[in-house]
């Protein structure tokens, strides 16, 4: 016969789960000929590594503004790969698409609670879209 025992003097627990950050991109999308935002541009967020899988798709305000915020393991630098696109035709003017990688690197977190949640990173980015003048 096998057996464990674990007798702990004063007491214990068992603490479960997994480490958790907070990563958030802010960003702005502006046009970069006339510096104004860009109202209803797709933006697809991917993995940055080997099994690029989605992970998020959001389009800009009339503010040119989008949010990301994904729930994560707190990695001490983390990648994503941002995909800009042109939805809404010449209705705001068109624009190419762009395909750009966004790093967090040596990261510091904030607002952690000691225990399982790291805490949060945040980064803000402005985008500037090229005319797409090849379209008319």
């Amino acid at each position: 016969m096998l057996g464990f025992s674990c007798d702990i003097v004063g007491g214990g627990y068992d603490e479960y789960g997994c480490p958790t950050a907070d990563f958030v991109v802010n960003g702005n999308v502006k046009s970069s000929e006339t510096d104004k935002p860009i109202e209803n541009i797709k933006v697809v967020v991917r993995s940055n590594d080997t099994l690029d899988y989605k992970l998020d798709s959001i389009h800009t305000n009339a503010n040119g503004f989008f949010k990301f915020s994904p729930y994560n393991f707190p990695y001490k630098t983390a990648s994503y790969r941002f995909i800009f696109t042109d939805i809404d035709g010449a209705e705001n003017g068109l624009f190419k698409k762009l395909d750009t990688v966004i790093r967090f690197e040596d990261i510091e977190y904030t607002g952690g609670d000691g225990n399982w949640y790291e805490g949060r990173a945040e980064r803000n980015i402005d985008i500037e879209l090229q005319p797409d003048n090849d379209s008319n």
